[in-house]
């Protein structure tokens, strides 16, 4: 487990590859660093994560829209 990874196009951070600026307004901090730092505690990504998910369920992910995740299962 990894919870400060940050995907190759650094936009998505932590152990739910939450969209940084998708979700700027839900991320406390007032600069992009402050906000991705907070996202790699895993705490404070699986909590966004639950809110995200309990807002859209799995749509927000593109791993499950464009069914990625799928040769996992």
């Amino acid at each position: 487990m990894r919870p400060g990874i940050i995907n190759s196009v650094g936009c998505c951070v932590g152990l739910f590859q939450i969209h940084v600026t998708a979700h700027a307004e839900k991320i406390p901090g007032t600069t992009r660093e402050a906000k991705i730092a907070w996202l790699q505690v895993a705490k404070n990504n699986i909590a966004l994560a639950k809110q995200i998910y309990d807002a859209s369920g799995w749509y927000p992910w593109e791993a499950y829209t464009k069914g990625a995740y799928k040769q996992y299962l």
